[in-house]
């Protein structure tokens, strides 16, 4: 179990868990569960490996709380890509939790700088941007 099962477990807050260490019928049946919308069951804890792959969401949830900044950035995609597909009718909300001067903070720095490297190198728009004339100085700030 981990810290975050443990704490919910004592508390007395019911969850389903999906772990890459579960058989393919345990990891369906713990998806099944959590997409039935009459089970009183609303949090599932799984780790960015096993959210990343094959497990469909939006049925059952819009809200995602990503406590461990996976890797890379793709692996987020992934993980939002859960609940914000066809047929999701509700708001999808993603909160990435992390604690100041901390590893996890360096990974998102480093995650968002490239991101906005990748941006500007497909931007469209003309080079005059709001009277400047350097869009790469806008995107340093």
């Amino acid at each position: 179990m981990t810290l975050v099962e443990i704490f919910l477990t004592v508390i007395g807050i019911s969850f389903y868990a999906l772990r890459a260490a579960y058989t393919q019928a345990q990891r369906h049946s713990s998806v099944v569960k959590f997409n039935n919308p009459d089970d009183d069951v609303k949090i599932m804890i799984c780790s960015s490996r096993s959210a990343a792959t094959s497990f469909n969401a939006q049925q059952a949830c819009s809200d995602m709380d990503i406590l461990e900044w996976p890797w890379n950035l793709s692996t987020v995609d992934q993980m939002v890509g859960m609940l914000w597909r066809v047929g999701q009718t509700r708001e999808v909300n993603v909160r990435i939790l992390s604690v100041d001067h901390s590893h996890d903070q360096v990974l998102q720095d480093r995650a968002t700088k490239k991101v906005l490297a990748q941006l500007a190198s497909q931007a469209t728009a003309s080079d005059e941007v709001e009277g400047e004339t350097n869009n790469a100085d806008k995107l340093e700030r």
